[in-house]
């Protein structure tokens, strides 16, 4: 046990004057240990170093249980302060006030004692010195009176035996200074404990991550704490004119260093050939099946791409996947490493919470799903239309539908990751070689036929229709004829089209006048459509006979 030890050796030779020879002796150290490191003879004050790991910013709080055993005869009390390093701090000194006792005993809701503290809970021992080596046998032919020995016994014993030392009303401290008291980011409960005498107790230390800001991607949470022990009972502290023993802030205090780092929540995206976000390409005419001149299917198309998501740090990073239609997210795929993740076992869908272990990735794959419902986007207004779509026209004149939405990372921790994801539905893009056509005066009765191309520049197939309106006049019904009326318009890229179709317009005047009609090319993929006004007037004279036959 510390403390200072002073006693006097009383040698005595025959019928000489005792000779009273002093003796004290100093003991240094700590008599605690940690059960996880055991006794350090050479260093009995420093304690283990607790690493935490690296932690993701703003999770959960983590906590680790250490065992003190006492190895010494008496209980002994343990105060913890924990303290945070700066690197950038440049103080010096700490100096430190205490009123009354610097560590006050408290009770179990860390309410200080009222009139508890060292040395209140037992009586000090009264020591008769009446039987002591000094006083048996003494001749009383020695050169001095047992009067004048006891006088200069108690002498010699005042100055060699200090008093108890008195309650101080006010401690002033001062220490070098090496970190700033604190509780977070670690804690230590309970913060006073009793280890008892031949036993062990158990602390907790607690470490709650940080929150980073954002222009902060980690940091190094350096910190220590100090475990400053004192001796409530009055025996074990003090015995007058035989042991001192300091405490509290006059005693080495035992020290537990603490370590972690902490960083912000981030996977790595890593996609094909670089790309900022993931693409999707669709195409409008991949939705509609079947024969133009027949029935045609409706069905709905999905597009599936993949990309990869890696941990690059050095922590396990649980996350959860979402995103918003007409996009979604399928089973994550396995992870590529050693260790397993804990998703294999989920079912298929959004929201399931994934774990990524250090150094390892995850496959994610993401579809697209377009339909024929998507093409209303290009008869509402503007301000209906959702900010996610819009409709974009390239140089060449092609049209397509984008639809931007973004796949959320929300780690466990409620920090937010965004992937971004952009799908692009190709729609076709048709056009006539001339928006009017004039056959002039032809015979009655004689058919003349005019060529026109319809060209389709766009990104998809055009299933297309023309339809003939004559207006009001029944009689005009007939006059002009497209041949052929529907198809199938491939678009311009495709292996064996060229992206044109011609279209072959007859006009066969029924009587003589005039007549005029308007041929609409009309699409079920969102086209435009298009108008060609055709006229053409009748007549009876024979100078309008066509020696060519057109049919």
């Amino acid at each position: 046990m510390w403390g200072e030890y002073r006693d006097q050796l009383i040698c005595k030779v025959g019928d000489l004057q005792p000779k009273l020879i002093p003796m004290q002796m100093t003991v240094r150290g700590c008599p605690l240990y940690f059960q996880m490191i055991g006794p350090h003879p050479d260093r009995q004050n420093q304690g283990p170093i607790i690493r935490f790991g690296t932690h993701v910013s703003g999770g959960d709080t983590v906590s680790r249980s250490l065992r003190l055993n006492n190895t010494s005869p008496y209980d002994i009390r343990m105060d913890w302060e924990s303290f945070n390093v700066d690197q950038e701090d440049r103080k010096l000194l700490d100096l430190v006030v205490a009123y009354g006792d610097a560590f006050p005993l408290k009770d179990a809701d860390g309410n200080e004692v009222v009139g508890g503290g060292a040395m209140s809970n037992e009586t000090s021992p009264i020591w008769d010195r009446s039987q002591t080596p000094s006083t048996e046998g003494t001749s009383s032919s020695s050169l001095k009176s047992k009067s004048d020995l006891e006088e200069e016994e108690e002498e010699e014993e005042g100055a060699l035996y200090p008093a108890p030392p008195q309650r101080r009303l006010f401690s002033v401290f001062i220490r070098p200074h090496e970190g700033n008291a604190s509780d977070y980011p670690y804690c230590i409960t309970p913060q006073q404990i009793d280890v008892p005498a031949g036993g062990s107790s158990t602390i907790h230390i607690s470490f709650t991550p940080l929150t980073l800001s954002g222009l902060t991607s980690k940091a190094a949470c350096v910190s220590f704490a100090l475990g400053f022990m004192s001796l409530d009972s009055k025996v074990s502290s003090c015995i007058p004119g035989k042991v001192q023993r300091a405490q509290g802030r006059d005693l080495e205090p035992l020290r537990l260093d603490l370590q972690a780092s902490v960083r912000s929540a981030v996977l790595s995206v890593q996609m094909e050939e670089e790309e900022e976000c993931l693409e999707f390409c669709a195409v409008a005419s991949d939705l509609i099946q079947g024969d133009p001149h027949n029935q045609m299917v409706h069905r709905k198309c999905s597009i599936t791409r993949t990309f990869q998501l890696k941990n690059s740090t050095e922590m396990p990073l649980s996350f959860r996947l979402s995103t918003q239609p007409p996009f979604s997210i399928l089973q994550p795929g396995g992870c590529a490493g050693t260790a397993d993740c804990a998703s294999h076992s989920l079912p298929p869908g959004e929201n399931q919470l994934l774990v990524l272990q250090p150094r390892h990735n995850k496959q994610v794959k993401v579809a697209f799903h377009s339909s024929l419902s998507m093409l209303a986007y290009l008869r509402q207004p503007p301000e209906e239309v959702p900010p996610s779509v819009s409709l974009v026209t390239n140089e060449s004149g092609e049209r397509k539908l984008r639809f931007r939405q973004s796949l959320s990372v929300q780690y466990s921790n409620n920090s937010l990751q965004t992937v971004p994801l952009c799908a692009h539905l190709s729609l076709p893009t048709v056009s006539l070689s001339c928006d009017s056509l004039d056959f002039g005066t032809c015979y009655v009765g004689q058919t003349r036929v005019r060529e026109v191309h319809l060209s389709n520049r766009g990104g998809s197939s055009s299933y297309w229709r023309v339809l003939i309106d004559s207006g009001e006049e029944e009689e005009g019904a007939g006059v002009f004829r497209v041949i052929p009326d529907c198809g199938v318009l491939q678009h311009l890229e495709y292996p064996v089209s060229s992206g044109t179709q011609p279209l072959q317009i007859s006009f066969t005047a029924s009587s003589e006048r005039e007549f005029q009609a308007t041929a609409v090319v009309m699409g079920v993929l969102g086209e435009t459509p298009l108008s060609l006004q055709v006229q053409g007037s009748g007549s009876f004279d024979e100078r309008f006979v066509s020696l060519l036959a057109d049919i």
